[in-house]
């Protein structure tokens, strides 16, 4: 009896080890707040519930890498058109505007996507966004891969700016 006791005890002991070794993350985190894709994790992401034709995905894009990323493109099932977008001063008035180049996401570092600043824009929706619906995006990087997180919606009035060159109804 007591030998088994000493084989049981340490494979009990080994067992518990070995089970620390899942996720940590919880699923529901998983998918909503800190999906891991290779280099990149998605955290705190939230998409600006609506009923027109646009909204945008917030929260924090971080490089977990020791090598600069450079994003270049958006995109989700819930729009036709999606871009990369900045918030800028011009003229006393916060005007967004689509970033070209995209952005740089430095090594190790973290790029914040906030109302009123950088941002993922969703244009050309198919259907209105609800609050506490779960919406899909995907970025692209420089060299072709692609990372996806899935948000929940929520009501956020708006940071009040405007649209620069793109419009509502601009289609290209």
């Amino acid at each position: 009896m007591r030998c088994a006791r000493l084989i049981l005890a340490p494979a009990a002991a080994l067992a518990l080890l070995l089970s620390g070794c899942n996720s940590t993350t919880p699923a529901s985190e998983t998918t909503t707040q800190a999906a891991t894709q290779a280099a990149i994790t998605f955290e705190e992401m939230w998409v600006k519930a609506t009923d027109e034709k646009m909204t945008a995905a917030f929260g924090f894009l971080h490089n977990t890498t020791d090598k600069d990323i450079h994003v270049t493109g958006v995109s989700s099932d819930v729009a036709d058109k999606s871009e990369l977008h900045e918030t800028v001063d011009k003229d006393g008035k916060m005007m967004m505007q689509e970033m070209k180049d995209g952005f740089v996401i430095k090594a190790g570092d973290k790029k914040e996507l906030k109302p009123g600043g950088d941002h993922l824009m969703l244009m050309m929706l198919k259907e209105p966004i609800a609050p506490g619906q779960d919406v899909t995006v995907r970025i692209t990087t420089e060299g072709g891969e692609e990372f996806s997180f899935t948000a929940p919606a929520r009501t956020f009035a708006g940071a009040q700016e405007e649209y620069g060159v793109h419009g509502e109804d601009d289609d290209h």
